[in-house]
């Protein structure tokens, strides 16, 4: 699964298919899950939605970044990432 990718239900139904569509890249496929599931969670009456990716970085492109601005979502803050120091 890519980084940053916000977690799905695997007890929701068609969720097997959805993951299939993962190994497609750059068929439209992570727009298409997006799509679903946001229409999923507006027909059962949700109006708030939360996603997590990766910071566009310069230089760098970012195609989930750029999927989820394109679906409406907007960047709310940036949230920091620590990792362990190698052991010595």
């Amino acid at each position: 699964m890519e980084r940053g990718r916000s977690s799905s239900k695997a007890d929701t139904p068609g969720w097997a298919a959805e993951q299939r569509f993962l190994i497609t890249v750059g068929a439209g496929a992570q727009k298409a899950l997006i799509n679903a599931r946001l229409n999923e969670g507006l027909a059962k009456g949700f109006s708030l939605f939360a996603v997590g990716t990766a910071q566009p970085q310069e230089g760098q492109p970012n195609s989930s970044f750029a999927n989820l601005t394109r679906a409406g979502f907007g960047l709310s803050y940036v949230r920091k990432n620590y990792v362990l120091p190698d052991a010595v």
